[in-house]
């Protein structure tokens, strides 16, 4: 079987009604401690299905040095 050493998260965040209480360092370090525990080095990773209007999520990401390339926007109309 062939190995990777990418790791893709799909979708991650804070309920709005929990957002500015912490909970986004303990999802963080949840989510450290959940890949150390599987004892595989990642080399790189991919955080998925963010929306350009979550501005607490991509603040998130700059702290954590990260480098947003590509951010999801929602359309609507009437039809």
């Amino acid at each position: 079987m062939r190995k990777t050493n990418y790791l893709i998260i799909n979708g991650a965040g804070i309920l709005p009604k929990f957002q500015k209480m912490g909970g986004n360092a303990v999802l963080y370090y949840k989510l450290e401690q959940t890949i150390k525990s599987e004892g595989k080095k990642y080399k790189f990773s991919d955080l998925t299905q963010i929306a350009e209007i979550t501005t607490l999520m991509l603040k998130d990401l700059k702290t954590l040095d990260s480098s947003i390339y590509k951010t999801h926007r929602v359309y609507a109309c009437d039809l």
